[in-house]
């Protein structure tokens, strides 16, 4: 897509003169192939049907930009993450937390993140963020693909009988040896996040 910013900031606010819920802003660059800019984010937040925004750019620099141009200015914008890895650090610098992918499969470690960050517990949240950081690697980076992450949480809910393994073509399952892998790794973090709450 070639869209303009002025189309983006177009597009969002006929959508909020137009329905009745609050309106979320969401910035997903690896499925829209484009960035909503820092100043649409800003000339957005105005609306008063746009509450907030979910960014899973994972791109730091932008994300903390957000914090400090926009959350500044309109504090009652909530911003999250979507990355799980960066849930304690968003928090950190003023985000409102994040709606992170990893919390379909162990709730109790990012509600108990979440609880740590808020309370400003850093040995806490040093501890969880450890666990969080083992999701990442031992769930979400075990195919090899682009889309390894996506992969790697449907094959995880599908061992511990939460969803099927089925997956929307041209997708394919993860192969069973990294299923094995996913599997054990799910059992061992489960036994880890256990100790550690």
């Amino acid at each position: 897509l070639g869209l303009t910013q002025t189309e983006i900031i177009d597009y969002y606010t006929t959508i909020a003169d137009n329905i009745p819920l609050p309106l979320f802003l969401y910035n997903i660059p690896a499925q829209t192939k484009l960035m909503i800019s820092v100043e649409a984010v800003k000339t957005l937040a105005k609306h008063p049907n746009i509450i907030g925004m979910k960014d899973s750019s994972g791109n730091g620099t932008y994300f903390n930009t957000l914090l400090a141009e926009v959350k500044a200015e309109y504090p009652d914008f909530t911003i999250l993450v979507g990355p799980d890895e960066m849930l304690a650090s968003t928090m950190a610098l003023g985000g409102n937390g994040g709606v992170n992918s990893g919390s379909n499969l162990f709730p109790e470690l990012y509600v108990n993140l979440f609880k740590a960050c808020k309370a400003k517990n850093t040995e806490r949240i040093l501890k969880l963020q450890k666990l969080v950081m083992k999701v990442s690697t031992g769930v979400y980076s075990v195919d090899k693909s682009s889309v390894s992450f996506l992969k790697g949480l449907k094959a995880a809910l599908f061992t511990e009988g939460l969803i099927t393994d089925y997956i929307c073509e041209p997708l394919q399952k993860v192969n069973g040896t990294d299923l094995e892998t996913i599997k054990k790794n799910v059992a061992e973090l489960k036994q880890q996040i256990i100790q550690v709450l």
